[in-house]
């Protein structure tokens, strides 16, 4: 069963019991933006008990590199509730910038949606 609801900038869906998340915007560049989307994704992880949360980028074409320090604060919130998180759909110059900062060995990545599914189900 599924549910979607819109929220600024993403798009959230329930599957099973995983959280979807999918970015609206192709670009997420300004401080504005940013900000805004960070307190949008941790307030995914402040609900009670852990929570399985995939970010699905196959939207995404460029953003900040402020968007990076979010996801890892968001990570880091949900694995302290116990939960889990992975991310799906990185494009080609995404993935670089995340093998260059060495996001890759630290963030859980997987091509398709499907497989990040697989992965908390």
């Amino acid at each position: 069963m599924s549910l979607q609801t819109g929220h600024g900038g993403l798009e959230i869906e329930a599957v099973g019991g995983v959280t979807v998340v999918k970015f609206r915007d192709r670009q997420i560049l300004s401080d504005e933006a940013v900000q805004a989307l960070g307190r949008q994704l941790l307030g995914l992880a402040a609900g009670s008990g852990p929570c399985q949360l995939l970010l699905d980028f196959g939207n995404v074409e460029r953003l900040s590199s402020a968007v990076l320090g979010q996801v890892v604060a968001l990570e880091r919130a949900v694995r302290r509730a116990g939960g889990k998180m992975v991310l799906c759909g990185v494009r080609p110059g995404l993935a670089d910038v995340l093998i260059i900062t060495r996001l890759d060995k630290y963030l859980d990545l997987y091509p398709s949606e499907e497989e990040a599914l697989q992965s908390l189900l």
